[in-house]
């Protein structure tokens, strides 16, 4: 669990993730979230631990480098829980020889320690998908030299087709170590205005707010956009899922019509 710590503004860095024991020792992902922005924030936030704790929530940490993940914080939810504890900065691309070494780097530093890495995916490997698979095998191949070493997993962050995102699971299918992280929330922001899109050419769903004086006579437009792409998300988690493999989700409930949804939205 990622700790912000007094003045510490970055609202990515309260999020947390975890997994809850499910039926025949399966496990669940669920999200939980905290907001600590502010001094005093850490008796919030052991409150929270103590909380995930109780209800076997891992901890997920954002982390610029493994001493930064591997300090001490204050909430420990447990440490009988794995963490996903990911380099989750727009800073890595896995496309780069250096930024896939800090990921090796992470792994080798947590490994038996941490359940899996999260990566965000980039707006250019859709050009360049072959190169893509062949890093992520390359990464997979380093994984494997040390037992323990924690999952990558490949976000959907960049606002791609997500029929992209599929094709590219679907070709790392044999990559034990390698998997997807879908963020329900990335995916249905872009759908959502991809489709308005479609209906209102010019016009962009996220130039729209609540009291945007068109909104009444485009209302309806922007439900069955919302509503599209609700199916959208759907279809994504379960052609993804049907491959069998550990699958990462990241969760929240993001509306085109809300700023702070597009905060962590792409574009």
């Amino acid at each position: 669990m990622n700790v912000a710590r007094p003045g510490d503004r970055d609202p990515r860095r309260t999020r947390c993730h975890g997994w809850r024991p499910g039926p025949g020792g399966t496990r669940t992902g669920f999200t939980a979230c905290s907001c600590g922005v502010s001094p005093g924030d850490d008796a919030l936030l052991e409150l929270a631990g103590l909380r995930f704790a109780q209800m076997g929530v891992a901890a997920e940490l954002y982390a610029d480098t493994p001493d930064e993940a591997g300090a001490d914080p204050p909430v420990r939810p447990s440490s009988s829980i794995p963490s996903d504890g990911p380099p989750e900065r727009v800073g890595i691309n896995v496309l780069s020889e250096q930024d896939r070494s800090r990921v090796a780097e992470f792994a080798d530093r947590f490994a038996g320690r941490a359940a899996g890495l999260v990566v965000h995916d980039k707006s250019e490997m859709v050009a360049q998908t072959d190169h893509v698979v062949e890093v992520m095998r390359e990464l997979e191949a380093r994984l494997r030299e040390r037992p323990g070493r924690p999952k990558v997993f490949l976000e959907y962050a960049a606002g791609s087709e997500p029929e992209w995102f599929i094709e590219l699971a679907e070709r790392l299918l044999d990559a034990e170590q390698i998997s997807c992280c879908i963020d329900i929330g990335h995916v249905g922001m872009r759908q959502a205005s991809a489709r308005f899109n479609r209906c209102h050419p010019g016009l962009s769903l996220g130039a729209l707010s609540p009291e945007d004086g068109r909104l009444p006579d485009l209302a309806a437009d922007v439900q069955d956009a919302v509503d599209g792409a609700r199916r959208d998300v759907i279809d994504v988690v379960r052609s993804i899922g049907s491959l069998g493999k550990h699958v990462h989700f990241h969760l929240h409930d993001g509306h085109p019509l809300i700023p702070v949804s597009r905060i962590t939205s792409p574009s």
